[in-house]
């Protein structure tokens, strides 16, 4: 496979599939999709720290392998879910990024509830779940783990949120709340 150059960054080039998921390949340049988040993007092999400045990401393999399976958009509100909610500005571990990008492949529907996603996340605590996962892990990879904790969380959020009126029974649509949050160019 052979990668192109764009502005000195590294590109894949979409065409073969993931062997994961077997999904074809999306071409994504993971530094544009985090400039425009907000992301610092950094190499983890070189510098790692275990505790981390909002808006730090040291890991873009991570980045990569979920922008290659789904692509740009995607990747952009996984990072803005992390990025742009309460408290949880300095959670782009790589297990926390994997957790959020799994729920909404196997979710799609959250999507659909736009601005009320993000509300949903500012009310969990994404660092405590991922040290919870860490703890649960009973050999099992605690990006599966903190999925599952996290669906759980946002269940229970959901049900509060229609009790309460905030939740409607129809998701709302993508275009208005989404598109208002989207990263710049």
């Amino acid at each position: 496979m052979s990668r192109t150059k764009t502005n000195g960054k590294t590109v894949e080039p979409a065409g073969d599939n993931d062997p994961k998921s077997g999904r074809p390949r999306q071409s994504c340049d993971i530094h544009r999709v985090a400039r425009q988040c907000g992301v610092k993007l950094f190499d983890g092999s070189r510098r790692y720290h275990s505790t981390r400045d909002p808006r730090e990401c040291f890991s873009p393999a991570t980045l990569r392998r979920i922008g290659r399976a789904h692509g740009a958009a995607h990747l952009a509100l996984v990072l803005r879910l992390i990025v742009e909610t309460d408290d949880n500005a300095a959670e782009l571990y790589g297990e926390t990024l994997l957790a959020v990008s799994e729920l909404l492949d196997h979710r799609p529907d959250l999507v659909e509830h736009g601005l009320l996603l993000f509300e949903m996340f500012d009310r969990i605590d994404l660092g405590g779940l991922r040290r919870r996962a860490r703890t649960l892990a009973c050999g099992m990879p605690v990006s599966h783990v903190m999925r599952i904790l996290l669906a759980l969380e946002v269940d229970r959020l959901s049900e509060q949120m229609a009790v309460s009126g905030q939740l409607c029974s129809t998701p709302h649509p993508k275009s208005p709340e989404l598109s208002a949050r989207a990263p710049e160019e």
